[in-house]
């Protein structure tokens, strides 16, 4: 078993990890950034609200709503995170005239963890990335958007990484839904070195380590950033968003809601296996997904594959690529520079779906969008 989870960690996290850093050998992190505004994310005020999501697991919420939206916001979030990551982005969105709502999808954040005993007793299992069915996302998503978001205006969906994937799943299989269209920032397409995670899940299945930690991962480390995707130079070089959505944020919330954790650790074997395989299904479906994407790739990107966007956004009918060179994987916790330009594109995006009349462009091909 030893030899197996060594040949899995060198060839899976060492390649796919350790090269990117290497990758970003020389990037310097950015102590301090003029437009992270605390006191104004700190102003937002959630209110929360539970649903049960597929096979009886309860997916929980967060909303920031205003009076006479122009439209409406559903956040899908990443991999690890939960509400707890996006006030200043919901400051953003409600600044904007956008009402925010956001799920916390199965197994982190809020919601229920995938591990019975965690509702009673919490342990380093219940901070393992792991999921059942990756379609459970994607049918817990539906569930929102249908039986609980209320809807002002036009509504879109904003989606990171993971809930990338997850949003692009919910879009081909709900053509004619109620969602106008999509942005997505670094979607989980496609994970770099695919083949080798599918490899290593694979042969630690065998061995009976799928629903366990990673080889060399663990629980989240409540004395590092908290999340894991914005650790380290793989990520976001802003040293102020990530201390306050990983450290600040996740101690806050945990408290306000009275959880031991909203942390999550390292991902399990089961999980990067079906990801892959969820990914990949997406991707050769992408014809179906009709509706307006815009996709934000990052141009320094080192956990998800820009490849597989890219044949995403090439398939689909009303697609436009944005590549923001330069930038790290987190665009919404990225430093001023990079995250500004995101910014710019979502805006424009948003007033194009949302607002009447023409609109002067400098990210948003109306044409590639079909609108």
């Amino acid at each position: 078993m030893r030899f197996f989870n060594s040949l899995f960690l060198q060839a899976v996290c060492l390649t796919a990890l350790l090269g990117s850093t290497q990758a970003h050998a020389q990037i310097e992190p950015v102590p301090e950034d003029p437009a992270f505004d605390k006191a104004r994310a700190q102003a937002v005020q959630y209110e929360f609200g539970a649903f049960t999501g597929a096979a009886g697991i309860t997916i929980r919420y967060a909303k920031s709503t205003v009076e006479a939206a122009q439209g409406t916001v559903v956040i899908s979030a990443g991999r690890t995170e939960g509400f707890f990551k996006y006030r200043e982005m919901t400051a953003h969105f409600n600044d904007a005239g956008y009402s925010v709502w956001i799920p916390d999808h199965r197994g982190q954040g809020a919601s229920d963890r995938l591990f019975g005993h965690c509702n009673d007793t919490w342990d380093a299992q219940c901070e393992i990335g792991y999921i059942d069915n990756f379609q459970y996302y994607i049918d817990d998503l539906k569930t929102f958007i249908d039986d609980h978001v209320q809807i002002q205006g036009e509504l879109v969906i904003a989606a990171h990484s993971m809930g990338g994937g997850i949003a692009s799943g919910y879009l081909l299989q709900n053509p004619n839904g109620p969602v106008a269209g999509a942005v997505m920032s670094s979607p989980m397409h496609g994970l770099r070195s695919a083949g080798l995670i599918r490899f290593g899940s694979w042969v630690l299945r065998l061995f009976g380590q799928d629903s366990q930690y990673l080889p060399g991962s663990g629980p989240h480390n409540p004395e590092g950033s908290g999340v894991v995707h914005s650790e380290g130079e793989c990520c976001s070089r802003s040293v102020q968003r990530k201390q306050f959505v990983g450290r600040e944020e996740l101690e806050y919330f945990a408290d306000a809601l009275g959880r031991p954790s909203v942390g999550l650790g390292g991902v399990s074997p089961r999980w990067l296996r079906l990801s892959v395989e969820a990914t990949e299904e997406i991707v050769s479906n992408a014809a179906r997904a009709s509706q307006p994407i815009l996709i934000l790739s990052a141009g320094e990107e080192s956990l998800v594959s820009n490849d597989q966007q890219t044949a995403f956004c090439t398939t689909a009918p009303n697609c436009q690529r944005v590549e923001i060179s330069g930038a790290l994987h987190e665009l919404y916790i990225e430093s001023d520079e990079y995250r500004n330009q995101a910014l710019t594109c979502v805006d424009e995006f948003l007033k194009a779906l949302t607002v009447s009349g023409t609109q002067t462009s400098r990210c948003i091909d109306p044409e590639a969008l079909g609108l």
